[in-house]
């Protein structure tokens, strides 16, 4: 986390003492620049970066402990809420049929 904050700090202090001298050379194609870094940031995050929304925490852990890119590990998972689904199913109807017993 330190690490993260200190980058983040780094990066921020060097955009903002260098946007100045390099917009006054290259003007308006300093934009072309922070447009590249986007496209490039969609593209690996899409990659690379698992999407976890929808995932049982059982699901993410296993993500990190056999690291999966992005794209696999969606396809591997994508039934993951239809099983957990069917499992809370099973789950209430023996817990209704211990308590009518």
């Amino acid at each position: 986390m330190a690490i993260a904050t200190g980058a983040n700090w780094i990066w921020g202090f060097l955009i903002g003492f260098f946007t100045p001298f390099i917009t006054g050379a290259i003007h308006f194609a300093y934009g072309y620049v922070f447009f590249g870094c986007v496209v490039f940031s969609l593209v690996f995050v899409f990659a690379f970066v698992p999407e976890t929304k929808g995932l049982s925490l059982e699901d993410v852990d296993e993500l990190y402990r056999n690291y999966t890119p992005g794209l696999a590990f969606m396809k591997k998972f994508s039934n993951a809420a239809a099983e957990k689904a069917a499992l809370e199913q099973e789950a209430e109807a023996e817990l209704a049929m211990s308590k009518n017993a």
